[in-house]
């Protein structure tokens, strides 16, 4: 937290270390995502190289929908709906068209684990459903 304080300007609400990826997730305020990333991705190129892994800059949102948007791209033409599983937990299921899910899962599943890792611990959902 503190280097990327210090580097970028930004104070991070959090941040997460995914050994799985090789990649820290930052969770900014939506309006600190271009300065958190810097000019050209400077911020990011030399938090990555100082620390030799991946960082995720997410855009955090009150909004589970604009949330999971954010974490996508805004690009993707998505829609986001929740409900409640029948064990109790909470569902959100993610529709996508066909052409367009690989954005959602991401290489290796990568951007689907995040959706997944970031709704449990700001939205407490249970299961992510991509359809």
């Amino acid at each position: 937290m503190k280097l990327f304080s210090s580097v970028s300007g930004v104070f991070p609400m959090d941040v997460i270390r995914d050994d799985r990826f090789n990649r820290i997730i930052v969770v900014v305020k939506k309006d600190d995502i271009a300065k958190a990333i810097g000019k050209e991705g400077s911020n990011v190129s030399y938090i990555k190289k100082t620390i030799r892994k991946d960082i995720v800059i997410v855009g955090y949102s009150d909004d589970l929908a604009e949330f999971v948007k954010g974490m996508v791209g805004e690009n993707v033409n998505l829609s986001v709906k929740e409900s409640s599983s029948p064990n109790g937990g909470k569902t959100v299921i993610i529709q996508v068209p066909q052409e367009q899910k690989g954005m959602v899962f991401g290489t290796k599943g990568q951007n689907i684990e995040k959706i997944k890792l970031l709704l449990k611990r700001y939205f407490d959902v249970s299961y992510v459903k991509v359809v």
